[in-house]
């Protein structure tokens, strides 16, 4: 209300200024053209003409004073008769003494003046004097007392309107907010914060740019985030959540099985709508590992019991058939028997336990080859079935639920078959699952596309005949990032399907030659010096198969870190602030965690280190190190989880491991046990000397390097250096293996 008035009064009196102003100088220009002004300004006495004349023209046009100047600026007239005469020293006169005509402002006694500044001239066109009109001008107080009445009505109705148009807000604000005051409203706020993040599942939300606007700390700590990262875009937080999918596709998706960050989560997520268009969306995760890692324990004991039962019954029938074959005198037969059988079950689970690395497959396999031979079917295990690490995506309890069901669902339809000989084929090899196709196939829908309406949720058959459980589960499957939809066959009238899983044997592999998919194995990086942990990074990404999947700056840190990303080793410093690294490895030997640590440290002193190795460190590596010692600790360790976790482990396995490590230790600066095991092989394999130029061709080494592992070898005794003359230049060095059978 006082802006407004100021800007009334500043308006007022600009108004005020120019309208007088314009006064002033007509007046000015008046009483300037009058000829009785322009005589008084001749004669020495011209003021007692002018006075009484000039006063009467101010009276009447209202003006404050006139005076009127000759050329010496003397004054003629004044309102004060005592200055006639005087002479006018003003500063802002003196462009009215060259013909000039202008409006000026003046501060004086009685308050500020508008003066008009006219020249006088005569009829030959010549100055002769100067005619000064001043109005003075009102004051603020003046203004304001002119228009108090105006400024009153206009204020009580701007007051009266509003406040009524306050109301109206008001009362549209409060139905808006559903009655609730301020306090309330914080309160609920407060309110909903808390139970937000009570919640045990993860919530993330996003708006239509993809950039996080919700996350509660369930979620943080489900998707191991650190930081607060509300307003940065999912892809580059968590790519992997699926959530822009539901803005692109506007479709719900309830209770989908993803894998985040390596851990299995149940992701229920919806779109966010305004107005009928997605204007974002909201994720659910709930963390399903520990229930996965149960399902897995629980279907491996329950195999266990199915297998234990069929070979129990079946070890029965063959105690009856040895006590009657004792008992009919055909001792003969009963040592044939008994030796048949012993030789068929030691070649069966030498085959399985060599070949399927996974516990709880290779227990339903020998399960079902003892339930088969239970119910007089005959299940046949390819002679080049291999699986030793699950694709990604599949874990073991999935597989062996499918398999099992596969299997099963087989030997329920063989059951109606009138042959006598009745045989179901399952092959795993490092490529494919072969089975029995669990898909009903009639005249009207070929196995394609029954396989494909089964695994679409079209088929809902449950009875074993027409498929069982394998259906959905194998449905589920299929939808993984490993998957790719079965090729399903006729031979004969058996149908067959050909699985998506890609699953490989790295031993295997090396029997036969060919190229072997190698495990990813997770890294965790512990370390307080973050350019130290940076360095270690990028070494460690250089070792193929080794990927690092999360840093911590302490051992609380890292503790929180590994239950999200799950790693398999850790490099671990000891000496960190808040939890160092000791009392970290023994929180996790404690819990049973499934972690292998190698200790990266400037610690040497003898009780720590006898530490770490009594609490399971599988190596220790003093800073500053190489990069070379790195490398073959990480190597060395991939060598012991390729024999850890396959089903056995031979003499010769572990012996060639020790042997390497040991070997690595002894080679001269600049060799390494693993190339020279290759250069080994493949001069033990060829029937002639090689040159140093040949085994660089064959193994992808340069020649400088082939030279140096055969000068090595040639110290050792293990090749002989032969000379082979040419007609001209200078002889070709060429190394003959005489060392025996590679290490």
């Amino acid at each position: 209300m006082i802006a407004f008035v100021a800007r009334i009064l500043v308006y007022g009196s600009a108004v005020e200024e120019r309208e007088r102003g314009q006064r002033a100088l007509l007046v000015a220009q008046s009483v300037a053209a009058m000829p009785t002004v322009q005589e008084a300004l001749l004669r020495p006495d011209g003021h007692t003409l002018l006075q009484p004349v000039v006063e009467r023209i101010r009276v009447v046009n209202q003006v404050d004073y006139i005076v009127v100047l000759n050329m010496d600026r003397v004054r003629y007239t004044h309102p004060l008769s005592s200055r006639i005469g005087t002479r006018l020293e003003a500063a802002d006169a003196g462009p009215a003494f060259a013909e000039h005509t202008y409006l000026s402002k003046e501060k004086g006694v009685l308050g500020t003046a508008v003066r008009a500044f006219v020249p006088v001239i005569d009829r030959d066109g010549r100055q002769i004097g100067v005619v000064l009109v001043g109005v003075l001008l009102p004051t603020w107080g003046a203004m304001l007392a002119a228009v108090w009445r105006e400024l009153a009505v206009t204020a009580g109705a701007a007051l009266l309107l509003g406040a009524a148009g306050s109301w109206l807000l008001a009362w549209h604000i409060k139905r808006q907010i559903y009655n609730l005051e301020p306090y309330q409203i914080a309160q609920l706020f407060e309110e909903r914060m808390a139970v937000f993040n009570a919640i045990h599942e993860g919530i993330v939300a996003i708006d239509a740019q993809e950039r996080i606007t919700i996350i509660n700390e369930a979620a943080k700590r489900l998707l191991g985030i650190t930081g607060n990262p509300v307003g940065q875009p999912i892809r580059a937080v968590i790519p992997d959540t699926r959530l822009p999918e539901i803005l692109h596709s506007g479709k719900p998706v309830f209770g989908q099985e993803i894998r985040v960050r390596g851990a299995h989560i149940v992701s229920t997520r919806v779109p966010i709508r305004s107005g009928g268009r997605v204007v974002g969306a909201v994720g659910v995760f709930q963390d399903r590992t520990d229930v996965h890692r149960l399902a897995e324990e629980l279907t491996g004991v329950k195999a266990l019991v199915d297998a234990l039962r069929a070979q129990n019954h079946e070890h029965l029938n063959k105690l009856h058939t040895l006590a009657g074959l004792i008992q009919l005198g055909q001792t003969r037969e009963a040592l044939s028997f008994i030796t048949q059988t012993t030789q068929e079950q030691e070649a069966l689970s030498r085959f399985v336990l060599k070949r399927i690395g996974d516990p709880a497959v290779a227990g339903v396999l020998l399960g079902k080859v003892s339930r088969g031979r239970e119910r007089g079917i005959r299940v046949v295990l390819d002679e080049a079935s291999c699986l030793e690490t699950l694709p990604d995506g599949v874990s073991s309890y999935d597989l062996v639920v499918v398999l099992g069901n596969l299997l099963e669902n087989a030997m329920d339809a063989l059951e109606t078959v009138s042959q006598k000989t009745k045989r179901s084929m399952c092959a795993l090899t490092k490529r494919r699952m072969r089975c029995p196709s669990p898909w009903p196939t009639t005249a009207r829908a070929s196995p394609q596309r029954s396989c494909r309406a089964c695994l679409s949720g079209g088929s809902r058959q449950r009875e074993t005949r027409t498929g069982g459980l394998a259906c959905p589960l194998f449905g589920r499957l299929w939808k993984t990032p490993a998957a790719r939809l079965p090729s399903t066959r006729l031979s004969g009238k058996e149908p067959c399907f050909t699985s998506p899983f890609r699953c490989g044997n790295r031993a295997h592999d090396r029997e036969k030659g060919v190229g072997r998919t190698m495990e990813v194995i997770r890294t965790l990086l512990v370390e307080d010096d973050p350019l130290v942990c940076d360095v270690n990074r990028q070494m460690v990404e250089r070792v193929p198969g080794f990927r690092v999947v999360g840093m911590a700056r302490d051992g609380f840190e890292a503790l929180r870190l590994a239950k999200a990303v799950r790693p398999h080793l850790v490099l671990l410093d000891i000496y960190m602030p808040g939890q160092d690294g000791l009392t970290l490895l023994k929180t996790w030997r404690k819990e049973e965690a499934d972690i292998d640590v190698i200790a990266v440290t400037a610690a040497q002193d003898a009780p720590t280190v006898e530490t770490l190795f009594r609490y399971g460190a599988v190596d220790y590596l003093v800073k500053p190190f190489r990069f070379e010692r790195l490398k073959a600790a990480l190597e060395r360790y991939r060598q012991f989880r390729q024999l850890a976790t396959g089903k056995t482990v031979e003499q010769d396995d572990w012996d060639h491991l020790r042997g390497g490590i040991e070997a690595e230790a002894t080679l001269p600066k600049g060799l390494h046990a693993w190339t020279l095991q290759q250069v080994e092989d493949l001069l033990a394999a060829s029937a002639t000397p090689l040159t140093a130029d040949e085994v660089a061709a064959g193994l992808g080494l340069s020649r400088v390097t082939a030279r140096r592992y055969l000068d090595y070898l040639n110290r050792l005794g293990r090749v002989r250096l032969e000379m082979e003359y040419g007609t001209v230049g200078r002889p070709a060095h060429r190394y003959r293996w005489v060392g025996g059978s590679p290490a």
